[in-house]
């Protein structure tokens, strides 16, 4: 799917809103926002995120990502691309946006 969203480009990463990113694929998230951490129901997958971590959980196993979740403006933003990976899938720029296969 192609995502609506604009990047954010932090140390040369691109992030986007972890909504954003899950709900395009077909995910269910969920927010905390006493312990600011994100939890989404994707492909049989359950997924954990939590506000400055340079990691996530994948079914309970932990799986590092290149640059640490940030939140902007009220949202969640994560790296596009270590986020995607550590679910199996690629990540392609088209055009100026960004396609998660």
């Amino acid at each position: 799917k192609t995502l609506a969203s604009t990047p954010i480009i932090i140390e040369q990463r691109s992030l986007l809103p972890v909504r954003d990113i899950f709900e395009a694929l077909g995910g269910e998230v969920s927010w905390n926002d006493e312990l600011k951490t994100a939890k989404i129901s994707i492909d049989g997958h359950t997924v954990t995120l939590k506000h400055l971590d340079t990691f996530m959980y994948v079914n309970g196993e932990k799986k590092d990502v290149l640059v640490p979740s940030v939140i902007i403006d009220g949202k969640l933003y994560v790296g596009a691309r270590g986020v995607s990976e550590g679910l199996n899938r690629t990540v392609l720029w088209e055009n100026n946006s960004i396609k998660i296969n």
